[in-house]
C-alpha cells in the first residue's frame, strides 16, 4: 500500500468487503441485477463496477495517480469473460439455427 493512504474495506452488494486501494480485487462471486428491458439476470461485474466508483469517490488525485488502476484492470477482465461467454453462445446458437435451416432446406430438396 502507499504511505499515506489508509486502507478501507468496501461492502458491496454481494457481502464481500473489497479494498479499495488500488491492490486487486480478488472478489469473484456474482450478485443478482437487473438488466436492459427489467429482466433479473446475473451480472458478474457488478461488485467491480460499485468498487471502482467507490475508489474513484475518494478524489480525482487519488483517481489520476493510479489508486484505482488494479481495479480497473480486474473489472476490464471481468468484463471481457462475459463478453468472451456471450460470444462463445452466440456462435453456438448460430451453428445450431444454421443447421437447422440447413436440414428444412433439405427436405424441401426431397420433397420437390
Amino acid at each position: 500500500m502507499k504511505s499515506g493512504m489508509v486502507e478501507r474495506p468496501v461492502q458491496t452488494s454481494c457481502g464481500v468487503k473489497v479494498r479499495c486501494d488500488g491492490s486487486r480485487v480478488i472478489c469473484r462471486l456474482c450478485v443478482p441485477g437487473f438488466v436492459d428491458g427489467g429482466e433479473v439476470d446475473r451480472v458478474y461485474c457488478a461488485h467491480l463496477i460499485q468498487a471502482l466508483n467507490e475508489c474513484h469517490a475518494k478524489g480525482v488525485w487519488h483517481k489520476i495517480t493510479g489508486g484505482c488502476n488494479g481495479i480497473k484492470h480486474d473489472l476490464n477482465m471481468c468484463l471481457r469473460q462475459e463478453r468472451v461467454e456471450r460470444t462463445a453462445n452466440h456462435v453456438r446458437e448460430s451453428r445450431e439455427s444454421r443447421k437447422k435451416t440447413e436440414q428444412i432446406w433439405k427436405e424441401i430438396d426431397q420433397e420437390s
